[in-house]
């Protein structure tokens, strides 16, 4: 799914082909993508290649904005975040 990330003090990057790749220097991105009508899930994924391991990636402060700008989900909120299921994925401390 194409999507545009912002890091931040930085320009936004279009990743048209919904891929990201490389060393970003970690700093939290921004990231906006326009779902599909009727969409119900979103589903994110990590894979790494070659030997290089790093810290991976987090993945927080999930929202959804509907028409007319109406937050129909928001991790903040206890109903919403109980939605989540992260399957293959660890809760972080930090």
């Amino acid at each position: 799914m194409p999507f545009t990330a912002v890091r931040a003090g930085g320009a936004r990057r279009e990743q048209p082909d919904g891929v990201v790749t490389g060393w970003s220097g970690r700093v939290w991105h921004a990231v906006e993508a326009a779902l599909p009508a009727g969409a119900v899930r979103l589903r994110w994924r990590y894979t790494r290649t070659g030997r290089l391991r790093g810290r991976g990636v987090y993945v927080d402060g999930l929202r959804v904005v509907g028409g007319g700008e109406r937050v129909v989900f928001d991790e903040a909120r206890p109903g919403d975040a109980a939605r989540i299921a992260a399957d293959g994925w660890a809760v972080s401390a930090d």
